[in-house]
């Protein structure tokens, strides 16, 4: 796969469930990760691994709460996610469940991300999947491979986050639709968690 490429069937799948996401959930309930303004990335050439060090902050609501973030791996992806799966273990489902399958960085220039100054800009693109769910791909640009490898992991966890809150309320509201006897609120609250559930949300 080439990440320039435009409209994969992952990454449309995902604005889909972004959208029904970003629908469901108000902006005080939207969960938003960030990294600290220094990150640590150590490449450990014999032994072909990499660490990296950070501080993380969470945010939603006037929640913010500042972690700070080590993990290692075979590479700065799988460094990151390990990192992040033993600061958060047991707290978010889709982290006992992923798999990432694909990142592809392109470092090749690119004529739409030239900017006035003109500097290239690299595109990472993230392919993941949840246990049997459908893949969903994310693409963020940044000026350096590692600084565009670290905003698309951040728009991965972010997504998995806020749709497991967006799940819980369409639950809810299912819930409640029942009781009220309101089978149109019922059916339209299905069919947006269905979309979610088929690539979104994480449960054995």
């Amino acid at each position: 796969m080439t990440p320039s490429l435009r409209n994969l069937p992952q990454e449309e799948r995902r604005d889909k469930a972004a959208s029904i996401i970003e629908e469901i959930l108000d902006e005080d309930e939207c969960v938003k990760v960030r990294f600290g303004k220094e990150v640590f990335i150590k490449e450990l050439l014999p032994d072909k691994q990499t660490e990296v060090s950070t501080s993380l902050t969470i945010e939603h609501g006037n929640y913010k709460k500042m972690f700070g973030l080590a993990g290692d791996g075979e590479n700065l992806m799988e460094a990151l996610f390990s990192g992040f799966s033993l600061l958060f273990f047991g707290q978010w489902k889709f982290l006992d469940y992923i798999d990432v399958f694909e990142v592809d960085v392109n470092t090749m220039p690119i004529d739409v991300y030239e900017t006035k100054d003109k500097r290239k800009y690299v595109e990472a693109v993230l392919i993941v999947g949840c246990y049997d769910r459908k893949q969903l791909a994310f693409r963020e640009t940044a000026s350096s491979i590692n600084a565009a490898t670290l905003s698309v992991f951040l728009e991965c966890v972010e997504h998995f986050i806020n749709a497991e809150k967006a799940v819980k309320v369409l639950m809810d509201a299912i819930a409640d639709s029942k009781k009220r006897s309101r089978g149109d609120l019922e059916v339209s609250f299905l069919l947006k968690l269905s979309k979610i559930l088929e690539s979104s949300y994480c449960d054995n």
